[in-house]
């Protein structure tokens, strides 16, 4: 077997690895097969594991799975994120020294690093098309979600705010992002597909990941796939996880204050 055949073997055992722990793991422990707190610590460790694990595997090909330095930095420092974000969560503590690690490699072999870049006149124009497709997704799941929370609006601060949208970068972002936005859509690439249609593809596969909302009504049928699609967008018109990473973070963040903080008449 050659070297190339081999490394491909390794990306494949890793993806399929993440996507069990996104898909299966999380299924058994939502229907309680497992127990939901084990699965959850599972799933957390496992799949910030094995994102590190395909970085670093893929140095000298980042640019074809999306990842940028500066998404790099967000890989690296989430744990931290979400120790500001709950200073009681153990499993961020653990993810520290595997982050040191990860990022003392990828320094050691950053003259290897091919990573996905953005030029200077295009960043500003980047920024504004990710932010007109997280209004476009935040827009969509007001009208159909109809949010109905507690009226707390004179609680709402602007350090619950932060501790938010780190909790959700941290989280949902970076357990979900590399994995669909990036590893999986630089796989499909290599098969010459164009991105509108790995756009779809990665679209319905994220839906299908959240199918334990399937009793949400609209809030599965009808915003989750157009939500994915759209967090796909992005990387198609970018090519930056980075992106994404944000957007995600944002939208998550911006339907906790409509859930608990604002209610939609």
């Amino acid at each position: 077997m050659t070297d190339t055949a081999k490394n491909e073997k390794i990306n494949l055992s890793i993806l399929i690895s993440l996507l069990s722990l996104r898909f299966v793991l999380l299924f058994l422990s939502h229907i309680n097969f497992i127990d939901s707190n084990l699965g959850l610590i599972i799933y957390l460790l496992g799949t910030f594991i094995l994102t590190g694990l395909f970085i670093c595997k893929n140095i000298e090909n980042l640019s074809l799975f999306n990842i940028s330095g500066f998404a790099i930095f967000l890989f690296l420092f989430s744990p931290v994120f979400s120790i500001i974000s709950d200073p009681y969560n153990f499993i961020a503590y653990i993810n520290i020294p595997i982050a040191i690690i990860f990022g003392v490699y990828l320094f050691r072999k950053k003259k290897e690093l091919t990573l996905t870049k953005t030029l200077t006149n295009k960043l500003a124009g980047n920024i504004v098309i990710t932010l007109i497709i997280t209004a476009a997704i935040i827009a969509i799941g007001v009208f159909i979600k109809e949010f109905k929370g507690g009226d707390n609006l004179d609680t709402l601060n602007l350090e619950w705010i932060i501790h938010q949208l780190l909790f959700q970068l941290s989280f949902a972002a970076i357990m979900e992002e590399p994995l669909f936005r990036g590893f999986l859509w630089g796989y499909l690439k290599k098969y010459k597909l164009r991105d509108i249609s790995i756009c779809i593809i990665q679209a319905l596969l994220f839906w299908f990941g959240h199918i334990y909302y399937m009793d949400t009504g609209l809030n599965f049928w009808i915003w989750h796939p157009i939500a994915a699609f759209l967090f796909g967008l992005i990387i198609v018109k970018t090519k930056n996880i980075a992106y994404s990473l944000g957007a995600h973070a944002l939208v998550n963040t911006v339907a906790q204050i409509f859930m608990f903080y604002y209610k939609v008449l």
